[in-house]
């Protein structure tokens, strides 16, 4: 551990204030930063920088430094058309979205999707095959394939392809914004210890910087036992105010540190780690996107250094000085203090604030009269009316738990053994023993290094775990959901809990329809994705169940898909036209499984050709490489959606 002091001169020297320009920009066009390196993404994280184009296509890409053409990937989702050059150092630049290349790329490309009917392709060339271009050649020009708005996506790869901060690595962007903070954090660790006087996170959202220019949030925070904090945060650049992520966030403690998170580089076989990087639990909840600032169980990274944890009151005597620092790779910081004291001693010269990160009677409570269950780490918070004095939990347990006052009503905490199978029966009482509300749950456990599968009280549903799926050991409960059913459209809906714990790798979700039902096809399951509605699982069969592959937990359910895409065609039937490149284009779409670029093939006169799809923009489109001969001529569509639902559509035309 260093001193505070100490440790704010380190950054200062770690993080060069003005950056040599090693690299040229790789557009031309005035500089300016959609996105940083390592920002949120759903399962990953941003692996390079997005560069704002301004609207325009077309912009020329440019070499930034010596290099030759190693690989070019073109595909209609992701990345979409993507470059990468390799450098003398033997980096690697990537360059996506792009919109086309140029000579003599472009040429081999094509011919080689011209050859396969494929326009998805992914091309390595090395020694004599390579391309070579010079610094500030034109290798491509800017695009919007595989994403919504134009804009060049690049990255800075090392030599085994992981993906570096190209703003520390000879990429430079005009920065003299220093990153600004949202709010803060608090959360006890485990069911002994609290933050205000209760078992779940607290937010802090205001946030005010004092004559000196450090934020502080004005009255100490009341905690014991282990706590762990937590930032949402976000930095602005010069030429371009939108909100991206801070390069480094440091937590120092009584002048110590013991937290560094800088987003320097990362191997792809971590990317997922950024469920457990940001904290999920809150982001689940629509609270904001926050940087754990403490370890996480099963959190490899190697861009993180420390531990984090606090131990308020105990190896950390109160009061507990607290310090954090937001960094950007320009050198620009900004401060965060606050101070920690004990929740256990009663202080009323300092105010409470900020907000429980659960309101009401506990997130996963579907109605009244019922006790409010919310999970955690190896614990569950029971949430009761005010009055409740005690929790009385039976079945797989047996335990009487004592309640505390919070806001709104009373909490208990019940920590969970390794191996818990069972029912639980929970009643919450009044002083006099009254039962006020009660709660049913069973609880399946799942550990982390051993493959499990979990089961519906019907056995219609099942979930497989493999090994190494989760990040730590979870306790699942599975409860079948009522007035979602649709006869002949939706059946046997599922949910389950907890609903804000990340998933390592993909767990297999297998439901059976129920016995007596009508043989159909069309069926696969679905996950109901919040906000968005339904989003297609997988529809492979074993032993009598339909299977899907889920990235996390909450409502799955079988649903029926037995529409064909709809298909409307450019080109109509009996055309007569003088052109002989003509572009055979066609607007797909599919309102439940979905369409990939596997599922469309364009037939010309007999023969597959490589349809390029702009999936963002559900439009498929091909122009002949050789103009067509004069005479009659035949093109067919063929779109067949995920579930295996297929249009056809055949058009006759003739070229004059």
């Amino acid at each position: 551990m260093t001193s505070l002091k100490s440790t704010l001169f380190i950054i200062l020297l770690a993080t060069p204030l003005v950056q040599a320009q090693e690299y040229l920009w790789p557009l031309k066009t005035n500089p300016g930063l959609a996105a940083s390196f390592c920002e949120f993404r759903p399962r990953h994280f941003h692996g390079g920088v997005d560069m704002k184009t301004w609207g325009v296509r077309s912009l020329p890409c440019l070499a930034i430094a010596d290099g030759v053409v190693s690989r070019i990937k073109v595909q209609a989702a992701g990345y979409g058309k993507a470059l990468y050059l390799t450098l003398p150092s033997g980096e690697t630049a990537v360059y996506a979205h792009l919109d086309h290349f140029v000579s003599p790329v472009a040429e081999k490309v094509r011919a080689i999707q011209e050859a396969t009917g494929n326009f998805e392709v992914d091309l390595f060339w090395e020694g004599d095959s390579a391309i070579p271009y010079k610094r500030g050649d034109i290798v491509a020009y800017s695009g919007v394939t595989g994403t919504v708005h134009p804009h060049l996506h690049f990255e800075i790869r090392d030599a085994s392809q992981g993906p570096m901060n190209p703003l520390t690595h000879g990429i430079y962007a005009a920065d003299h914004i220093a990153p600004i903070p949202v709010a803060l954090a608090i959360q006890p660790l485990d069911g002994a210890s609290t933050v205000e006087n209760d078992f779940q996170p607290r937010l802090y959202t205001r946030l005010l910087k004092n004559p000196k220019g450090v934020y502080e949030l004005g009255d100490p925070v009341g905690a014991s036992g282990r706590i762990g904090i937590s930032v949402d945060a976000y930095d602005q650049a010069d030429n371009a105010l939108n909100e991206m992520a801070v390069y480094e966030i440091q937590l120092d403690v009584g002048g110590e540190t013991y937290w560094t998170t800088k987003y320097e580089g990362f191997d792809f076989t971590e990317t997922r780690c950024i469920e457990i990087e940001r904290d999920y639990r809150i982001m689940r909840r629509g609270k904001g996107s926050y940087h754990r600032l403490y370890r996480a169980p099963g959190n490899r990274l190697r861009m993180l250094s420390g531990d984090g944890v606090i131990d308020a009151g105990l190896a950390d005597a109160y009061p507990i000085p607290i310090m954090i620092t937001l960094a950007d790779a320009c050198g620009n910081f900004t401060k965060i203090s606050l101070t920690i004291v004990s929740d256990a001693v009663e202080d009323t010269s300092r105010g409470i604030s900020g907000t429980p990160m659960i309101t009401g009677n506990g997130w996963s409570n579907r109605s009244r009269g019922e006790v409010g269950i919310d999970w955690f780490d190896n614990y569950l918070r029971f949430a009761g009316q005010p009055g409740v004095k005690s929790f009385k939990v039976s079945g797989a347990i047996e335990q009487a738990l004592p309640a505390i006052s919070v806001a709104g009503g009373a909490a208990a905490v019940l920590p969970l053994p390794r191996d818990l199978h069972g029912i639980l029966q929970i009643e919450a009482l009044s002083s006099a023993g009254r039962r006020v509300e009660d709660r049913t749950l069973r609880l399946d456990y799942a550990g982390r290094e051993l493959p499990s599968m979990i089961a519906s009280d019907d056995s219609l549903l099942l979930i497989e775990i493999p090994s190494e799926s989760l990040y730590d050991d979870v306790w699942l409960t599975v409860e079948k959901e009522e007035g979602y059913e649709i006869p002949g459209q939706i059946e046997s809906v599922y949910r389950v809990d907890p609903r804000d714990q990340p998933i390592s790798r993909p767990v297999k979700v297998k439901i059976k329809r129920a016995a007596g039902s009508p043989k159909e096809k069309g069926w696969g399951v679905f996950y109901l994705y919040p906000g968005r509605g339904w989003t297609f699982l997988g529809a492979a069969e074993s032993n009598g169940y339909i299977v899907g592959e889920a990235n996390t937990w909450d409502r799955f359910g079988l649903l029926r898909d037995d529409d064909s895409p709809k298909v409307s065609l450019s080109l109509p039937k009996g055309t007569v036209t003088s052109d002989h490149s003509p572009e055979f284009a066609a607007v797909v779409k599919d309102s439940l499984s979905g369409i990939t670029s596997s599922g469309i093939v364009l037939k010309l006169d007999g023969r597959r050709v490589p349809v390029e799809y702009d999936q963002p923009r559900a439009r498929a489109y091909y122009r002949p490489l050789k103009p067509l001969q004069s005479g009659s001529h035949t093109y067919e569509f063929v779109v067949t959606d995920r579930i295996g639902n297929t249009t056809r559509r055949e058009v006759k035309f003739t070229i004059n």
